[in-house]
């Protein structure tokens, strides 16, 4: 995990992952029990960049966020493939720590750092694998 960020850049991060779950929301595909739950789920597509750029990997997998006031409050999941697995890549993401975007030119989520285990920066692209809103 890299430094810790500022609590201004931390809310930050939590408003645009609301940002990102707001839109995802009005899909026809969006999960039915995800509503009024404090964990959401989507099926998502992953592009993972790390190693400075120089490497990539693309791959399907699913999606946790965590909602509501509380330690976990905005933390992401990502569950490991037969791709990437929790030991050799970062699959879970805090935004007290790393950097989220929200794209709105595709609607994807981007989770941005730095680590010795990833060889340097790393970026994490993940698009629901749902319909996207009317």
């Amino acid at each position: 995990m890299g430094r810790k960020l500022s609590s201004n850049e931390e809310s930050g991060n939590i408003n645009r992952l609301s940002d990102f779950r707001n839109y995802w929301r009005d899909s026809p595909d969006y999960p039915i029990d995800n509503m009024a739950n404090s964990t959401v789920h989507y099926p998502v597509d992953v592009e993972y960049n790390y190693d400075n750029g120089r490497s990539s990997k693309k791959f399907h997998s699913e999606m946790r966020i965590y909602v509501g006031a509380g330690p976990d409050d905005g933390r992401i999941d990502i569950d490991d493939t037969d791709k990437v697995d929790i030991n050799s890549f970062h699959l879970s993401f805090n935004p007290a720590f790393q950097k989220y975007a929200y794209e709105k030119s595709d609607h994807s989520l981007v989770v941005t750092d730095s680590s010795d285990k990833m060889g340097g920066k790393y970026e994490v692209r993940m698009t629901p694998a749902m319909r996207k809103p009317r």
